[in-house]
């Protein structure tokens, strides 16, 4: 049984620690070094909330670990530790968040759906627009142009 459990235990007190997220294992368990005073690796839950912006963990990251004093009770990360960001790099994030142009590409093809609605680019240069309605307005001309148009 890991000291600092037992040290919470004895004092009826949950104890709150850091330390270094050292794998994910394949079953979803988060496991974390305390590296003092002695090198223990603890099997962790992760407090999840309602952020729409959840954090995404990686190995090495700085972590907040509450460590309850009942010692059946599984350690749970709090968060991930580090310096707020300046005003500086949140305007940059916020940029990033909100660019002027979105570029996304695949090898074979981008589905965008919703409900009875898609729009489907493929590799080999054909759109696909389906919908219960299509509807194609302009304030301007509206151009149709290809080596051949049918329509019905």
């Amino acid at each position: 049984m890991n000291t600092s459990v037992l040290r919470a235990a004895e004092t009826n007190t949950a104890s709150i620690k850091r330390g270094i997220l050292h794998s994910i294992s394949q079953d979803g368990w988060l496991i974390v070094e305390i590296p003092h005073p002695s090198k223990q690796l603890l099997k962790c839950y992760w407090l999840e909330t309602s952020d729409p912006h959840p954090i995404h963990l990686a190995q090495g990251d700085e972590v907040l670990v509450a460590i309850s004093p009942e010692p059946q009770e599984r350690p749970c990360i709090l968060g991930r530790v580090k310096r707020y960001p300046s005003s500086h790099e949140q305007a940059e994030e916020k940029q990033d968040r909100n660019p002027e142009n979105l570029v996304l590409k695949a090898d074979q093809q981008i589905v965008l759906s919703c409900g009875d609605s898609t729009i489907t680019l493929r590799h080999d240069g054909k759109v696909l627009i389906t919908g219960v309605d299509v509807v194609s307005r302009a304030a301007r001309t509206q151009r149709i142009k290809g080596g051949s148009v049918q329509i019905n």
